[in-house]
């Protein structure tokens, strides 16, 4: 169910953040993502639908339902705190491996190239997820390869709210959970292959709910780069 290319466009820069370095920090956001393309990737069940549900709608989808065939998606404007977000129509395509002639052309359109993985999976080491997290990467690996314009990577770990381990950590705990996700040989061999750490960006969270959905969207965009 790879998600679709999806051009976003900010409306406006919103003020009032506190402190400098923040307000800094979306003024460059808003300046990044200004035209810029976002193509979402991944296997089945990670939640690309989900994401693109919600951005469009503001909606949580409950039940999984594979994206067999395309389907159309509305154009649509949302706002996630001080970021205020316009998308353009586009198309829910599915995620099997089949439909890797469809990534590409999302792939080399796009400028922001967003692959979702299942955390929760990854950490327990799970060997099919490990394995499609590779292969998935390796083909990416060429496109990045034959591409002849620069693409922002980002690894989003999805699930981590169904991991047992994190549901007893600690607001203090939460580095070491991300780094504990970093180590892992699965990400660090996908982080390679996508263009190593000095250009791939990571962002864990989770779309159970609409605030955990806001937030991991929120980390996502603030990695943005102009």
């Amino acid at each position: 169910m790879p998600l679709p290319l999806i051009p976003i466009f900010i409306a406006l820069a919103v003020g009032g953040v506190a402190g400098g370095a923040v307000a800094s920090n979306w003024e460059n956001i808003t300046y990044a993502l200004k035209g810029k393309k976002i193509a979402v990737l991944g296997a089945r069940a990670v939640g690309k639908t989900t994401l693109l549900k919600y951005l469009e709608k503001g909606i949580l989808i409950e039940r999984y339902k594979q994206t067999l065939d395309k389907q159309e998606v509305e154009r649509t404007r949302i706002k996630l705190g001080d970021l205020d977000i316009r998308l353009k129509k586009t198309d829910d395509v599915s995620g099997d491996k089949a439909a890797y002639g469809v990534w590409k052309k999302l792939f080399e359109e796009a400028d922001l190239i967003f692959y979702i993985v299942r955390t929760d999976m990854l950490l327990r080491h799970d060997s099919s997820t490990e394995k499609r997290a590779e292969d998935d990467l390796r083909q990416i690996q060429g496109w990045i390869k034959e591409c002849s314009t620069e693409k922002q990577f980002f690894i989003v770990g999805n699930h981590w709210d169904t991991d047992p381990d994190f549901k007893n950590l600690t607001s203090s705990q939460m580095g070491d959970y991300v780094d504990r996700f970093r180590a892992l040989p699965v990400v660090k061999k996908m982080t390679q292959l996508a263009g190593g750490t000095a250009t791939v960006k990571i962002a864990l969270g989770s779309l159970a709910t609409e605030r955990d959905s806001d937030t991991l969207i929120t980390t996502i965009f603030r990695q943005v780069e102009k």
